[in-house]
């Protein structure tokens, strides 16, 4: 019985995966009208699904968009030291969640390399 509970679940997280990647084809689309809401101004729904995707980390401000004439709401939350987008329509229903690639692009550009790093572990041998 437990088997049977776990392949639903795993068959509804592969379901909601596939329809995530529609919701945005390849990352790409542009967002129309955006616009900052604060998060206890979304719907409950909204809140709800928010909060429960991003693990309980606050959201103080989020995206108000149009996606293919549709509104939907759009939240960048920290998990495990990555940076998630999550999106989200008005009845709460979960579009997507990914990594912001991004942002995560941004923070590798400022991180030193490894040559950078044994450069300097280089220099406090030399002391």
């Amino acid at each position: 019985m437990k088997s049977n509970y776990v392949a639903i679940a795993a068959l509804s997280l592969a379901t909601v995966s596939m329809s995530c990647q529609s919701a945005r084809p390849n990352g790409e689309e542009k967002e129309e009208n955006e616009q900052k809401v604060a998060y206890a101004q979304c719907p409950e729904a909204v809140q709800k699904t928010l909060y429960r995707e991003g693990r309980g980390q606050e959201i103080k401000t989020v995206d108000m968009e149009q996606l293919k004439g549709k509104t939907v709401y759009e939240a960048d939350v920290k998990l495990d030291g990555h940076n998630y987008e999550i999106l989200v329509d008005p009845k709460g229903t979960l579009l997507s969640k990914k990594l912001d690639e991004e942002d995560e692009a941004k923070a590798s550009d400022k991180k030193p390399s490894n040559s950078q790093k044994n450069e300097h572990e280089d220099d406090d041998d030399k002391k």
